[in-house]
């Protein structure tokens, strides 16, 4: 599952978390945020939902298009054009089925009237969809572009973090030592809960920079 605590803004999604807090902050507006498979899309618009908390759902375009195929006779359409904030996933899945892309317009115009946050995720930007009705309809969509971390991803995680994450009595974590957490961790997760340890919770006395050394001792115990 995905979530705010597991999420780490960096420079490939800056631009995209950025504008969509704005949205979230602001309660109302419309964001398509586009990038290739495995970019983390699907991540960022859960941790939007979160931020949103009740008001925020994550929806599949995939849902969308089983429940119009089974001619399901319920609300779920309906709710769509009202939720506060709607975060709908692989949004470029409407270009093969017409009638959903026929809905998803329907539903932007209701969203628009009301005043409410849309926020699409799509590996095609509203032109390259394909579909002229779809695109038209969110013309008036902001634009967000999020590529893929890199292979240096957890190296780049850990000086992140340092950053972002709370630290207690004036202590960080020196540049060696942020090095050796990468190399000796397996996960952005197992990351974030050492980071998050050695700037909160460590026993080390106040401003101390922890340094390999320190790391080594702490977390192999």
């Amino acid at each position: 599952m995905y979530t705010h605590s597991d999420f780490i803004v960096m420079r490939e999604n800056r631009d995209a978390f950025e504008k969509m807090k704005a949205l979230l902050d602001a309660g109302v507006g419309n964001l398509v945020i586009y990038g290739p498979e495995g970019s983390g899309k699907t991540h960022m618009i859960s941790v939007g939902a979160e931020i949103a908390e009740k008001d925020g759902k994550v929806i599949p375009t995939a849902a969308i298009m089983l429940r119009m195929d089974l001619d399901l006779d319920d609300d779920f359409f309906d709710m769509l054009g009202t939720i506060p904030a709607l975060f709908i996933d692989e949004v470029e899945a409407a270009v093969e089925h017409p009638a959903t892309a026929k809905l998803l317009e329907l539903m932007i115009a209701e969203r628009n009237r009301l005043g409410l946050l849309t926020v699409f995720a799509s590996r095609q930007t509203p032109e390259e969809l394909g579909l002229t009705d779809l695109a038209a309809a969110m013309s008036d969509f902001q634009v967000a572009h999020i590529e893929p971390m890199g292979d240096d991803i957890l190296e780049r995680s850990v000086t992140a973090l340092r950053e972002q994450l709370p630290a207690k009595e004036g202590r960080t974590i020196s540049d060696e030592a942020c090095k050796y957490l990468a190399a000796t961790s397996k996960s952005l997760t197992e990351l974030k809960n050492k980071v998050n340890f050695l700037l909160m919770f460590a026993d080390v006395d106040p401003n101390t920079v922890i340094d390999e050394a320190i790391v080594r001792e702490l977390i192999n115990r």
